[in-house]
């Protein structure tokens, strides 16, 4: 049996009471290295975490897992804030080649630009812009940019949604 160290137990218990852990010793026998499995696996794994792992504590454990948390296959979804800036939407959208979900609720700056952001978007499933500022012709150039992937689309709170041309 490997030897062990104590380890405080949680406030639940007396302080007196400790438990014990066992201590892995790395020797070429016992040994196991997360970076012998194949990059395909760890995206998978990567993929049942929360996005700010994802983007926040993943991308500082090495140089592999900072390309891995890039993956399109982990960034198929993008949601924006109210003032998020066109170029930024569009630079999003770049990296983002696989994007099946883009919500963007009371964009008002980058709303001129969405129908070219669409454009880049072929594999999108659902769009959102509700409460959103549309000019009627931002939402015919819309209408008109829509990838034939979409199925859902909230134009929930838009003044504008009188589209002249027809899909």
């Amino acid at each position: 049996m490997p030897p062990t160290i104590p380890i405080s137990v949680l406030p639940t218990f007396p302080p007196q009471q400790t438990a014990t852990l066992p201590i892995l010793h790395a020797n070429a026998d016992s040994s196991c290295f997360i970076h012998l499995l194949p990059s395909e696996l760890l995206v998978a794994i990567f993929s049942f975490l929360p996005l700010v792992d994802l983007l926040q504590s993943i991308p500082v454990v090495c140089r592999l897992w900072y390309d891995l948390s890039h993956s399109p296959v982990l960034r198929k979804r993008l949601s924006l804030r109210k003032n998020t800036p066109p170029e930024y939407l569009l630079s999003s959208i770049r990296t983002r080649p696989l994007l099946d979900v883009l919500r963007s609720p009371a964009l008002d700056q980058a709303a001129p630009i969405l129908p070219k952001a669409l454009k880049m978007c072929p594999m999108l499933r659902c769009l959102d812009v509700g409460f959103c500022s549309l000019t009627e012709e931002t939402a015919d150039q819309l209408s008109l940019s829509m990838p034939s992937t979409l199925k859902h689309l909230n134009v929930e709170g838009v003044k504008s949604v009188g589209v002249r041309h027809r899909f």
